[in-house]
């Protein structure tokens, strides 16, 4: 059997068994063991709201625009960020640009 015919049935089979799959974990939120009753609340949680967004934090590949930032205070970043300028328009002469990065 091919996989992409294998994992439609493993789904399938899986979800014959989502209701007592969820009963299980509702009953382990009473758990005496607070690890497990924690366990079991994120996941249906989880499964009933979605996960929490997850921040994504990405570095500019250009070592001149990573120089720049770096060198930048929090408050300049605030700045930049409120005004929201473009990275092709930050200035590189008012950086002092840290000298591994150059």
């Amino acid at each position: 059997m091919t996989q992409a015919k294998l994992i439609p049935n493993l789904e399938a089979m899986a979800r014959e068994h989502t209701e007592r799959a969820i009963n299980r974990v509702q009953g382990l939120i009473d758990d005496p063991d607070p690890k497990i009753a924690l366990a079991a609340a994120k996941e249906i949680f989880d499964r009933g709201h979605g996960k929490p967004t997850q921040a994504i934090v990405t570095i500019p590949a250009r070592k001149e625009v990573q120089a720049i930032l770096s060198a930048m205070t929090d408050e300049q970043l605030m700045e930049r960020i409120d005004a929201a300028t473009p990275v092709a328009q930050l200035d590189y002469e008012e950086a002092e640009l840290d000298p591994l990065l150059r």
